[in-house]
């Protein structure tokens, strides 16, 4: 199974959702999440439809922040299990088998004071499952050290070009 997890920035421009459209193409996932779509439910059902996906659970952009989105392809039985502005959880059954298995897509919190909230969701998440699990997850604090640390060796590198060393 191919899962496709994707933080958009936004699919208010047709340029993005084009990009969508190539990925979607090359890639052929059978389940799509989406982070920060910033566009509404009803926006986000009209792309979804035009890309192939005809069952989605979308959470709306509050204003121009945030909103996400989960798609499945036919032949999936995804049932949501539970959702907030940072995260959609769902269980899917496999058709020919037992077992089931979840899938949470989860955004997790930019700012730092509200990293631990983040990490107790996840906590909560995890709390009684004894299924296959897979989360799909962007944790902030990891982007903002990877960011910093190319600046701190962009400086470095500035500095020694010009001889200050």
């Amino acid at each position: 199974m191919k899962i496709l997890s994707w933080n958009v920035r936004g699919l208010g421009q047709p340029r993005t959702v084009r990009r969508l459209k190539i990925k979607l193409r090359h890639i052929r996932p059978q389940i799509l999440f989406l982070m920060e779509t910033k566009v509404t439910s009803k926006r986000m059902e009209t792309i979804k439809r035009q890309c192939g996906f005809m069952n989605e659970i979308d959470v709306d952009a509050e204003g121009t922040r945030g909103g996400l989105s989960v798609g499945w392809r036919e032949g999936l039985n995804l049932t949501l299990k539970s959702f907030s502005r940072s995260h959609i959880d769902v269980a899917e059954k496999e058709q020919n088998e037992m077992e089931t298995w979840r899938f949470t897509g989860f955004y997790g919190a930019p700012m730092d004071h509200d990293r631990r909230e983040s990490w107790e969701l996840l906590r909560f998440l995890k709390r009684g499952n004894n299924k296959p699990w897979l989360t799909s997850e962007i944790l902030m604090k990891y982007y903002f050290l990877l960011k910093n640390k190319r600046e701190e060796l962009e400086r470095k590198d500035r500095w020694l070009r010009l001889g200050k060393h």
